[in-house]
């Protein structure tokens, strides 16, 4: 067989070929995700894409309001997926903008019981969104100079000898939500008008306490690791970073309690691949990426599914409480949401920040 006849054998098959590789880059979806950091990083993402032969976008932003604002400046059926703060699935799904989910399709069973019907996703029987991370808030504290003793109560923020030693992360929803606990509100997002009253005092009562509001929670917890504040209200996800460079910073839930936040995941009304952002919900939930996401680059937190567990190292689970005495934190946390008198909350924070 001579070289003109073996170059004419291959353009043939070329040829042939080529309509089925078209069909199979045909069929290869895109899935475009709009998510918090941690959810796109590849050892999450790239097993997804070769299991279902897809390609994932993915765009992060650092707060709920940056999300909407993404999101409404894009063309209608951009995004698939989205990744909503608790609070805001009940009013995405009155707006229309998510779709309902199929409760049976994913592994609720086997998250913890206070995600397995979640108030915050479930509109009767209509489930709008699963949980996917979450944390609680407490008091990050500097084992140098203040003892697990004195951090049992919330009083330990008004101690005159932590003045000018206490930090504060510039938001008002966690922070107002811890002070109400201590006040003894059950539920502090649903507290009346007098309520609030009492809880402006508190607040403006611990402003000489303050040595920085922060304007992130990077800021926050950089001053606890140069030891410009020795304890601060914060998340878990806090300490934890802290404990993994070796610093003496642990964290408590006081007695009073304190408030948890819950990262959502929902597909958006108007998705271009429902089938697929299902997919990728139940993906994420499984035990195995949820561990992947509880100790995720961008930060480590806690993720609901209890089998996750399994595939971190032992120490990890112990950080992050995702192990029973983690069950006995969640029983003393409200979930954050949006409060009854939004403005007048927003009012009383900008009083303590002195704006």
């Amino acid at each position: 067989m001579n070289s003109k006849t073996l170059i004419t054998i291959s353009i043939c098959f070329c040829l042939c070929a080529l309509p089925f590789l078209n069909s199979a880059m045909a069929e290869q979806k895109v899935l475009n995700i709009l998510t918090w950091a941690g959810y796109n990083e590849d050892r999450i993402i790239r097993p997804f894409e070769k299991k279902y032969n897809c390609k994932v976008n993915s765009k992060n932003f650092s707060g709920d309001e940056q999300m909407l604002t993404i999101w409404s400046a894009s063309k209608a059926g951009t995004w698939d997926v989205v990744n909503p703060d608790g609070p805001w699935v009940k009013i995405l799904a009155q707006q229309g903008k998510i779709k309902q989910l199929d409760a049976s399709k994913y592994p609720l069973n086997d998250l913890f019981p206070i995600f397995q019907r979640f108030p915050q996703h479930w509109e009767g029987d209509k489930l709008w969104g699963v949980a996917s991370r979450w944390g609680f808030y407490g008091i990050a504290y500097n084992t140098k100079y203040v003892s697990k003793e004195e951090v049992q109560s919330w009083k330990v923020m008004w101690e005159p000898k932590y003045k000018g030693k206490v930090g504060i992360y510039g938001w008002y929803l966690p922070n107002l939500g811890n002070f109400g606990r201590y006040l003894g509100f059950e539920s502090p997002y649903d507290i009346d008008m007098n309520q609030l009253q009492q809880l402006e005092k508190l607040l403006l009562d611990l402003k000489p306490q303050v040595a920085t509001i922060t304007l992130t929670a990077s800021e926050l917890i950089q001053a606890l690791a140069n030891e410009s504040v020795w304890l601060a209200p914060a998340g878990n996800w806090a300490a934890v970073t802290l404990k993994e460079q070796g610093l003496p910073i642990e964290h408590f839930v006081p007695q009073e309690g304190a408030v948890s936040w819950t990262e959502s995941l929902c597909i958006t009304s108007d998705s271009k691949n429902p089938d697929l952002a299902e997919k990728f919900l139940q993906w994420m939930l499984s035990p195995e990426i949820q561990a992947k996401l509880a100790w995720a680059d961008a930060f480590h937190a806690a993720t609901p599914n209890r089998k996750a567990a399994q595939y971190l190292k032992n120490e990890q689970a112990e950080l992050l409480r995702m192990t029973d005495a983690g069950v006995g934190i969640v029983k003393r946390v409200s979930p954050r949401k949006l409060p009854k008198h939004e403005e007048a909350w927003k009012d009383v924070w900008l009083k303590f920040k002195g704006e």
